[in-house]
């Protein structure tokens, strides 16, 4: 391609200091996390065709680093209705107007338009998708740009089918430079399903080049009390082959429970039950033996 073959010596970006090249490509396509479907992996998701791949940059208040950190520590500003310890805060609340193919639980709507089942007007809505152009302004440029998009950034992924999908797609270059995801696993049976049958080895092998994982376990579903930890956490287990460096593990309250509040579902966990599931997994993850086949490599 022309683009591809243009003379560095006519472009004022690339004739700045290797430095300052990155810090701009940091502050256009890097640090960010990105939440990314397949549209034809659920059955309430409209796709605009069939095999489109969304995407849409978080415009969440929190990091996954912080919400993490929030979770363990304790919840500081807890609503008078809520109970202190049970409560902890669901991922679909946090990222709540992220998503524009989120209308199943009524994203982009205001707190008092909630309640009239009105949308959040378009103009207020969050315009966050990455412009990649960058990525085609000349072969340098395409080769750097690159470089920055899968390094830095945090994919998020909140079904099985999107991540296989995308992991298919990419290249052994871009393979090996995914650094960082996220994965929303919700106890719903057929999507917790669906992560335990994807996170085999010969999957879990393409993602080799992970070293930051932040999960997020969504309490769609009431399970009985005496319901052991490790079949809760079990379907992101099989990353523990990957030598991970980093890892963060959330278990966000039930998504419907606050319809059910005066009687309090059976199944619900204290917060102390959810930190000691999470910590178990986020143990296990990073117990260095369990990456021994990448490290001999």
């Amino acid at each position: 391609h022309h683009s591809l073959q243009y003379d560095a010596s006519k472009s004022p970006l690339l004739r700045l200091p290797g430095e300052i090249r990155d810090i701009i490509l940091r502050l256009v396509i890097g640090h960010r996390l990105i939440h990314v479907i397949f549209t034809d992996s659920r059955k309430w998701c409209t796709p605009i065709r069939p095999g489109y791949f969304r995407h849409c940059l978080c415009s969440a208040a929190q990091s996954e680093n912080e919400a993490y950190e929030e979770f363990m520590e304790g919840y500081k500003n807890v609503h008078a209705d809520e109970n202190p310890q049970y409560y902890s805060i669901p991922f679909k609340k946090r990222h709540a107007h992220c998503k524009p193919w989120d209308r199943e639980d009524c994203r982009f709507f205001t707190d008092e338009e909630r309640m009239g089942w009105r949308e959040m007007p378009v103009a207020d809505r969050p315009r966050s998708r990455m412009s990649l152009s960058i990525l085609g302004a000349c072969r340098q440029m395409s080769v750097e740009a690159n470089h920055i998009l899968w390094t830095t950034n945090t994919f998020s992924f909140e079904d099985p089918h999107s991540l296989e999908i995308f992991m298919n797609s990419l290249n052994p270059t871009q393979r090996k430079t995914f650094s960082a995801i996220h994965c929303e696993v919700s106890w719903e049976v057929e999507v917790f399903r669906g992560w335990a049958k994807l996170m085999k080895p010969e999957f879990v092998q393409k993602l080799a080049g992970i070293r930051t994982l932040h999960a997020t376990f969504v309490q769609d579903y009431p399970y009985p009390p005496k319901f052991p930890h490790a079949s809760i956490v079990e379907p992101l287990s099989g990353m523990q082959i990957l030598p991970l460096n980093r890892v963060t593990v959330v278990l966000g309250d039930m998504k419907n429970y606050q319809s059910i509040r005066e009687a309090m579902p059976p199944g619900r966990w204290t917060v102390e039950r959810k930190r000691q599931a999470a910590e178990e997994l986020r143990t296990k993850l990073l117990d260095r033996k369990g990456s021994k086949v990448f490290i001999a490599e």
